[in-house]
């Protein structure tokens, strides 16, 4: 998930290393983080090695998807997409043991499509409106698409996906659910909508980032500079990707050399 695959062309060479820096920085922070879940997920129910051994599977099943006349294009699109499988959010592939058959279909179809790559390398802005379809060669998106709309920045799609999280949190209140006041909660959409982004902030930041706590309606940050510094705050790659496609020209080498750092004084501090 690397955030230099669809901006390669055009940018200067100290740039694109920069870039290429940070995006390897920010793939070992969530390789990391995922190790150290695996190894308390060892000590605490035994289950994490099944998905481990899982990822491995599907790493290898979504790589049969690569088919190029150049080998070396080929290797480079397997590597990637093996890297990709390897940096997944755990809450990304909650259900990974349900990818298989058609489920598995539907990311193997994605990984085929030629626009999904910018030479070797993922392009994060087409994955992002191909892993938000609802279907793909008649086949189901197993994925969540309001999750992956946020996580790959599909800004446009946001809105109404959350409004369908939201309708169906809502129906999960009994009618005679109450607040911690006794006070009814069924038709409190304030009270609802609060809990709704407590609980996704909790799973994931990124699934509470876009959307305004007051309103529910879709928030941005007040300018791509602040997206960009909470994208790395958050250890984000497809979100420091996005902003940093929207910042301007004379500010992208400064940001690009204070996030490497920031990732860089993350790691010293662990």
């Amino acid at each position: 998930m690397s955030p230099c695959g669809a901006y390669e062309k055009g940018v200067p060479s100290r740039s694109l290393y920069n870039f290429r820096v940070l995006a390897q920085k920010l793939d070992d922070a969530t390789e990391k983080g995922r190790e150290e879940g695996i190894k308390i997920g060892e000590k605490k129910e035994g289950l994490m090695p099944t998905q481990k051994e899982l990822r491995a599977t599907m790493s290898k099943k979504l790589q049969e998807a690569i088919k190029h006349p150049d080998p070396t294009v080929a290797a480079g699109r397997k590597s990637a997409i093996k890297r990709w499988v390897g940096v997944l959010q755990d809450n990304f592939m909650g259900h990974i043991k349900y990818f298989k058959d058609d489920k598995l279909k539907f990311l193997h179809e994605v990984f085929q499509d030629g626009d999904c790559w910018s030479g070797i390398r993922l392009n994060n802005a087409a994955l992002g409106q191909r892993f938000t379809e609802e279907k793909i060669g008649g086949i189901d998106n197993p994925l969540s698409e309001y999750n992956i709309a946020c996580r790959y920045c599909v800004v446009d799609k946001i809105p109404s996906l959350f409004e369908k999280q939201f309708d169906s949190y809502k129906r999960s209140f009994s009618s005679n659910a109450v607040d911690g006041n006794g006070r009814p909660v069924k038709d409190d959409n304030k009270y609802i909508l609060n809990s709704l982004l407590y609980g996704m902030k909790r799973e994931d930041p990124v699934l509470s980032f876009w959307i305004d706590r007051e309103s529910g309606g879709l928030k941005q940050p007040s300018n791509a500079s602040e997206g960009f510094d909470s994208a790395v705050k958050l250890e984000w790659s497809e979100g420091v990707e996005y902003f940093y496609n929207h910042l301007k020209e004379e500010d992208k080498e400064k940001k690009l050399t204070e996030a490497i750092i920031s990732i860089s004084l993350s790691f010293i501090s662990i």
